[in-house]
C-alpha cells in the first residue's frame, strides 16, 4: 500500500491599487488609512505575484484530519532525484 503524507504550504498573492488622495496626504497617510481601514474592493491582484511557503511534510499515521480531501498521486517517474 503506498505511503500518505501531508504537506503544507502558505501561499501569497501580491495586490495592487490605484488611489487618489487630497494633495496633502503622503505616502504614509494613505498605508495608515488602509492599516486603520483595510480595503473594499479596490485592490486587484497580480496575476504574477505569487509566493509560496513551504511548511512541513509529514507522513499520515492514520489520524488524518484531512479525509475529505482529495489526494494527489505521485509515482516514481515524479521524483526528482
Amino acid at each position: 500500500m503506498p505511503k500518505k503524507f501531508i504537506v503544507t504550504a502558505t501561499v501569497t498573492t501580491d495586490m495592487y491599487a490605484v488611489v487618489k488622495v487630497p494633495d496633502d496626504w503622503t505616502a504614509e497617510d494613505v498605508e495608515a488609512y488602509y492599516h486603520m481601514n483595510g480595503a473594499s474592493g479596490e485592490f486587484l491582484e497580480d496575476p504574477f505575484g505569487n509566493s509560496w511557503t513551504w511548511g512541513s511534510v509529514e507522513e499520515d499515521d492514520g489520524g488524518c484530519a484531512f479525509t475529505d480531501t482529495p489526494t494527489a498521486f505521485l509515482t516514481d517517474e515524479d521524483k526528482v532525484n
